[in-house]
């Protein structure tokens, strides 16, 4: 028996095994949580050196969150983690991946509900008032559409990368 036999089942896999779980989760989120760590401790111990050195390890002072290095990264991660699942024979089909068109229409009602709440909630607290009259003259749609405008391709691209990416691993698993 060689190595791929032992670890590809003949059968397919309808449920991941713990350390299946395990390490699919240090491939697609082991650089994160390493990096998010190191942050947290050094806030922790109050050294900002220590905060700026982990987030120029990551680039992302200066690369920014929509652009090729994280764009790359992620790619790359999710290629291996899909490699690393066909290895195993996990039954892909089993998984409720399905677009439909109503969610370009629910994905910004519940945007805005959410953020309605969030805008409620720092009201009661005291922080800030988002419903007070005398901010309505400086609301403007036009401004937000042209916001949305824009962005790159790449962007967008990236932002819908991002969401499969992670609920993927929490819906999908």
């Amino acid at each position: 028996m060689n190595f791929l036999e032992k670890i590809r089942p003949k059968e397919k896999l309808k449920y991941l095994r713990w350390f299946d779980i395990l390490i699919v989760t240090c491939i697609m989120f082991g650089i994160f949580i390493v990096t998010s760590t190191q942050l947290f401790i050094g806030l922790l111990q109050s050294d900002p050196q220590a905060i700026q050195d982990s987030a120029e390890s990551m680039d992302i002072t200066s690369d920014g969150a929509a652009y090729t290095g994280n764009f790359t990264l992620q790619s790359i991660l999710l290629i291996i983690a899909l490699l690393y699942l066909l290895i195993r024979n996990f039954d892909f089909k089993q998984l409720k991946i399905r677009l439909h068109w109503s969610v370009i229409i629910w994905i910004p009602v519940l945007f805005s509900i959410i953020g309605l709440f969030g805008d409620l909630v720092t009201t009661v607290s005291g922080e800030y008032n988002y419903f007070d009259p005398s901010l309505f003259k400086y609301i403007n749609p036009i401004e937000a559409l042209n916001k949305f405008l824009a962005l790159s391709p790449f962007a967008i691209g990236y932002a819908f990368l991002n969401g499969f990416y992670e609920e993927f691993f929490f819906l999908g698993f």
